[in-house]
Parts: C-alpha cells; structure tokens; sequence
C-alpha cells in the first residue's frame, strides 16, 4: 500500500480548518460543524435536510495493479496529476451548479459531500445534475488515463442520496449516505 499511500499524498487533500486548499470547497470539520447546526435546525423547524455523496472509488484490482506494478515515478507523478485535475475541474464545475444555500465539501481524496435545505427529491434532481458533471470529468479522466500506461486501473463513480430523518445523530446521518 506505500505506493498507494504516496499517490494519495500527491493528491493535496490538505485544509487550512475552513477550506480544502485544491478546490476551495469547505474543509471536513467544518463542513461536520455546519452539518450538526443544520441538522438542530431542521429538527426545530422540521425543515428537510438532503446529503448527497460522491466520489470515485479504485477497484480492489487497480489497487493491487498500483501496488504491484513497475510504474516508474514518472507514472505516477502522471497518475497525480490526472487525477488532481480531475477533482479540481469537477469541483469547479460543480460548484457553478449549487445554489448559493447549498454546501459542498470535499471529504476525502477522491469525495465530495453536499448539504442542501431541500427534500430528498431535490436532493435527487441535484444528484442527477452532480452525476452529470462527475460522468463527464471522469470521461476526460478515463480517457487520459487510456493514453498512458496507466490504463490498468480501473475506477468507478459512487453516489448516495439520503434525506435526514427524526432524532438521527450525526453519525447516522453520514452513514446514511455512505460517509
């Protein structure tokens, strides 16, 4: 796994506490930090609550190709990049989709998180909108990808939809969502 460890590292999953410092989505404590003042809200104004998750998981035979493959530094550096502005344009596009009561943050290497005011419908039309920008980047990703010597990873878009429900902790409220 140190190989994968180090692509990882090269992905700049860093945060100042407010933001992620690659995309400038909000940072992961502070995105839990909103998510539990919203959830207090929703349950005082019985207002819907919608978490989406999205993300881009490597399969379980990429991550052995990664470990156990010859790639070269150089490769790798590639992969780090590819996958870098990958996250960086989706974000980016993304972000252009939300309404400005609409949270997003980026909480893990290759996963983004959204908070919205809405019901689990809304939620889902959004999701759609997030899918479509998430297919097209990891077209462009898959494509690059086919270009190199890399081709022998394989990855997957995830997405989870869920709607907040009565007296859900925290906890349970990510987990809904696959978080």
């Amino acid at each position: 796994m140190a190989r994968l460890n180090e692509i990882y590292q090269g992905l700049e999953f860093n945060n100042d506490g407010e933001l992620d410092l690659a995309t400038g989505t909000i940072a992961p404590i502070k995105f839990y930090e909103l998510m539990q003042r919203e959830i207090d809200y929703s349950k005082r104004a019985k207002a819907p609550l919608t978490l989406i998750s999205t993300g881009v998981a490597i399969s379980e035979s990429s991550i052995y190709w990664v470990e156990k493959s010859d790639i070269s530094i150089e490769e790798s550096e590639l992969l780090i990049s590819i996958l870098l502005d990958f996250i960086i344009n989706t974000s980016f596009k993304i972000t252009g989709t939300l309404r400005s009561s609409d949270s997003m943050a980026r909480l893990g290497v290759l996963t983004f998180a959204f908070l919205i005011r809405d019901d689990l419908k809304s939620g889902e039309i959004l999701s759609s909108r997030i899918n479509t920008v998430m297919e097209y980047e990891f077209n462009v990703l898959t494509s690059e990808l086919q270009k190199s010597t890399l081709k022998g990873i394989n990855l997957e878009i995830i997405t989870c939809t869920s709607s907040y429900k009565d007296n859900w902790t925290l906890s349970e409220f990510l987990n809904s969502a696959s978080l």
